[in-house]
C-alpha cells in the first residue's frame, strides 16, 4: 500500500496548496470514510470541468496546480482528488479507460470525428478495506446543463458514470478498462493518444504543442493563488451537508 499514498510530481500532496485545501475541507468530519467524501464533492464542484485545460498526457500536470487553476479535464481532476487523499494517508491511484458520450466534449468530438475518448480518468481509493472507485470529474451545475444526474459517491460502492439522462436514454458507455495505476502512466496515455488520435493530437484535443517539461522536483506552492491563506479561517462545517450535496456555500467561501 505504500506506494499508493506516496507524494510524486503529479501527486504532489506535501505542498501547502493541497494541504490547505485539505485541511479545510476535512474540517469537521471524523474517520477516513467521511474525509474521502467530503474531498470527493469539494473537488467535483469546487474544479469546473473543462476537457480541453490541462498538460494531456505529459509530464507537466500537477495536483497543486490543477487545484490553484480551478478547472481541469477528468484526468487532472482525478488527479486532484488522489493527491489530496494521499495527503490523509488513504491509499488512491489513478484509474483510465475508454469512453463514448462524454460531457461536454462537443467541440473536441467534432475536430477528432468521434465520440469515443481516451484516456478517460477516474479514482480507486482504499476504504473501509476494500477498493472503490469514483469519478469527480463533472460538477453538478455542468451536469445539469447537460441534463444528467451529478454523480454522488457514497464511500461504498462504484461512481464512475451517467449511464442515462433525465429523460431516460442512453448516455455514457465504458468501452475498456485500461487498469489502475499508483503514478500517471504517461507512457500508456502517450500511446493511446497516438493510436487513436494520431501524432498531432495535441492539436486536435486543444492541448499545447510543445508543454513544458516540469523539473524533477517537489516544490512549495506557497504565495500563488490556493495557498493556506485562500483557506483559513472559515469555521467549523456540518458534516451532514456533504451527504445532501449542499456544497454550494462552502466553495463559494473557499474560493
Amino acid at each position: 500500500m505504500e506506494k499508493h499514498i506516496e507524494a510524486s510530481l503529479h501527486f504532489d500532496h506535501h505542498s501547502s496548496a493541497i494541504g490547505a485545501f485539505v485541511e479545510t475541507v476535512i474540517n469537521g468530519f471524523e474517520g477516513n470514510k467521511e474525509k474521502a467524501i467530503a474531498l470527493y464533492y469539494a473537488v467535483r464542484d469546487s474544479i469546473f470541468y473543462s476537457p480541453s485545460t490541462g498538460s494531456i498526457g505529459t509530464e507537466a500536470l500537477r495536483a497543486s496546480e490543477v487545484l490553484e487553476l480551478k478547472k481541469g479535464n477528468c484526468i487532472d481532476k482525478a488527479v486532484v482528488l488522489i493527491a489530496c487523499l494521499r495527503h490523509i494517508g488513504i491509499p488512491s491511484r489513478i484509474g483510465l479507460a475508454k469512453v463514448q458520450n462524454h460531457i461536454a466534449t462537443e467541440a473536441i468530438e467534432k475536430r477528432l470525428g468521434t465520440s469515443v475518448l481516451v484516456p478517460h480518468g477516474y479514482v480507486d481509493l482504499f476504504l473501509e478495506n476494500k477498493w472503490v472507485k469514483c469519478t469527480p470529474a463533472f460538477n453538478k451545475s455542468l451536469c445539469a446543463k447537460y441534463q444528467v444526474s451529478a454523480l454522488d459517491f457514497d464511500g461504498e460502492e462504484d461512481s464512475l458514470f451517467q449511464q442515462h439522462r433525465a429523460d431516460g436514454s442512453a448516455f455514457m458507455e465504458y468501452l475498456c478498462d485500461y487498469g489502475v495505476y499508483s503514478d500517471l502512466p504517461l507512457a500508456l496515455m502517450e500511446s493511446l493518444l497516438v493510436q487513436y488520435y494520431g501524432k498531432n493530437y495535441r492539436a486536435l484535443l486543444g492541448g499545447p504543442e510543445n508543454p513544458r517539461k516540469s523539473k524533477q522536483v517537489f516544490q512549495d506552492r506557497t504565495g500563488k493563488s490556493g495557498s493556506p491563506s485562500s483557506f483559513t479561517n472559515l469555521g467549523k462545517r456540518d458534516p451532514v451537508s456533504v451527504f445532501s450535496n449542499d456544497l454550494n456555500k462552502f466553495v463559494h467561501r473557499v474560493f
